[in-house]
């Protein structure tokens, strides 16, 4: 996991109270010591970006050479190869810096229409120093949250709701009509949260934060497909396997050996018939109780493909001594979004 955080002094600029709110919202993101932390800071804003991936050795903060562009992720940003050649080429940055090292030079040459050529799923913020520009940027689906609201001359965000509840500056009000929704539906409805004045930002949104004010557009909808050509049901197959393909080689293009998630059902399955990777730097691995067919059919798939397979039991030892505390983590980290039924994820 990793997150984004943020408080900006709008009208009131006390740099005191600014510094330690600021302060217990990144203690609130990280989640134990090893977690790792970079921040931008001035007089006006204090942007941070907290990594609690144990796997990834790095934080996701990026900048140009002269340090005009800051950029910060939370998820994961993909380019396509011809975009990637042309900017390390443009901006001359040599070597293997990642596709997401190359997002402050893409924002150089494209300004906030970066959002319409790079893919994934994340929130980014990038701060323009020169223009004293800073905006919130999300991927089409929304997949990742951004929580945010404006209060007593402030603009606080961050990628979960409980910092901002710990936030002396933030809203404390349990908003019944979305608590309502979630108890009805599941999840809650629209853009509004469990707190009065605490917002989500909406799915395919470019937030433009500066002196004057904050501006929200929507640079995407999924209406746009409703009035493409439709093409012809062999040559939809034809192209859903090619971007398929395309995507699944995307995720591990830059990875010497993968893991896999091998159930039962069609959808991994189908994952793994894409997946262009030698047997032998694949790891499969399924969840599942005792006589699952989630673990029955992983293990035949995998002695008869030669792949390493690694099956995590929910067994009575599981559900005993590691349930109640992952169930509850699976809440709480969500912020209420994700249910007990995903608390296996977790562990």
């Amino acid at each position: 996991m990793s997150g984004i955080i943020g408080i900006i002094g709008l009208k009131n600029r006390n740099t005191k109270r600014l510094q330690r709110d600021f302060t217990a919202m990144v203690q609130d993101l990280v989640d134990d010591s090893s977690d790792l932390v970079a921040t931008v800071e001035d007089s006006q804003r204090l942007l941070g970006v907290v990594n609690n991936n144990r796997i990834q050795s790095t934080v996701k903060y990026y900048t140009d050479r002269d340090r005009t562009v800051d950029c910060m992720i939370d998820g994961d940003v993909f380019l396509d190869d011809a975009l990637q050649r042309e900017i390390s080429c443009e901006y001359g940055v040599h070597g293997k810096p990642g596709a997401e090292a190359l997002v402050p030079f893409i924002y150089r040459k494209y300004g906030t229409d970066l959002i319409q050529r790079i893919k994934g799923w994340f929130n980014i913020l990038i701060y323009d120093r020169k223009k004293r520009l800073l905006y919130l940027l999300n991927s089409r689906l929304g997949m990742r949250p951004l929580y945010y609201q404006e209060t007593a001359g402030y603009f606080i965000f961050c990628s979960r709701l409980k910092p901002i509840l710990r936030c002396s500056l933030g809203a404390k009000k349990i908003d019944k009509k979305s608590f309502a929704d979630y108890v009805l539906f599941n999840y809650p409805l629209g853009d509004q949260t469990y707190v009065e004045g605490v917002s989500l930002l909406a799915p395919a949104t470019i937030m433009t934060i500066n002196d004057s004010g904050i501006v929200q557009k929507r640079y995407w909808s999924p209406r746009s497909l409703f009035a493409g050509k439709l093409v012809s049901r062999v040559e939809s197959m034809v192209q859903a396997e090619d971007i398929l393909k395309k995507a699944v080689a995307r995720m591990h293009d830059d990875a010497t050996t993968v893991g896999v998630s091998l159930t039962g059902g069609f959808d991994s399955r189908t994952v793994l018939s894409l997946l262009d990777k030698d047997p032998k730097d694949v790891l499969l691995y399924s969840f599942g109780g005792p006589g699952s067919k989630d673990i029955a059919i992983p293990q035949a798939i995998s002695r008869e493909c030669s792949y390493e397979y690694v099956p995590v039991r929910l067994d009575r030892d599981y559900a005993q001594r590691f349930f109640v505390d992952y169930a509850t983590k699976c809440i709480t980290r969500s912020d209420g979004r994700s249910t007990l039924a995903r608390a296996h994820y977790l562990y």
